[in-house]
């Protein structure tokens, strides 16, 4: 017996290939598609369109993808309000930066005024206060993409999260990573940061050395 869910289960059966040819009324060795398990996948769109070549119109070539394409589409539309509510705690993040930020410009005029009396650049100044911030997020981020990586490949060799399904070949949400949404937080990470850091550097040169001595 092969259970994976309801819908799934209501449209297939698994029977003797026999059996299927004498109910389908089909000749020998006729059959209504062919699956093609390929050994590197980088060549998957090549061979697509070397198959398509081949065969011309009369026959339909798909990839995995492209078969299930609904299931797909749900996943990634899953995935983008994922995306776009994790993208909220994120903001609220940049805002903590910049309120941080701004509160030590305050806290730190009299050094600033200090930095300008001794002769330090006002690039050198703003730099001090955008590489603060920098590493603020850096921090936060390489912990933030460890402790994903980590958990990830936890879910992916042991199957912690649970789907509930009690009769499925799969028990535990699948999990694959991808290397460039790591390389796609990363950079907005270090992008918002130097946006909102820049303010409060912008702030910082316009101390006034009278007030503050």
């Amino acid at each position: 017996i092969f259970e994976v869910e309801y819908d799934h289960d209501g449209k297939y059966i698994i029977v003797p290939i026999e059996f299927t040819e004498d109910l389908m009324s089909y000749n020998m060795h006729e059959r209504s598609y062919l699956e093609l398990k390929l050994n590197d996948k980088k060549d998957l769109s090549n061979i697509q369109e070397e198959l398509k070549k081949v065969l011309g119109g009369n026959f339909l070539v798909e990839n995995q993808e492209e078969q299930q394409f609904e299931v797909l589409r749900a996943i990634r539309i899953e995935k983008l309000v994922t995306r776009i509510a994790l993208s909220f705690v994120f903001l609220i993040a940049c805002f903590n930066i910049f309120f941080l930020l701004t509160m030590i410009t305050i806290e730190k005029k009299k050094d600033i005024v200090i930095w300008q009396v001794l002769g330090a650049e006002k690039t050198f100044i703003q730099r001090v206060f955008i590489q603060q911030g920098m590493m603020i997020a850096l921090s936060g981020a390489v912990i933030g993409l460890i402790l994903g990586v980590g958990l990830c490949w936890l879910q992916k060799e042991f199957g912690y999260v649970k789907m509930g399904l009690t009769a499925s070949v799969i028990d535990a949400y699948p999990v694959r990573m991808d290397w460039l949404d790591f390389v796609f937080t990363f950079i907005t990470i270090l992008g918002c940061t130097m946006l909102v850091a820049y303010f409060p550097a912008k702030k910082a040169l316009k101390t006034d050395l009278r007030t503050n001595l």
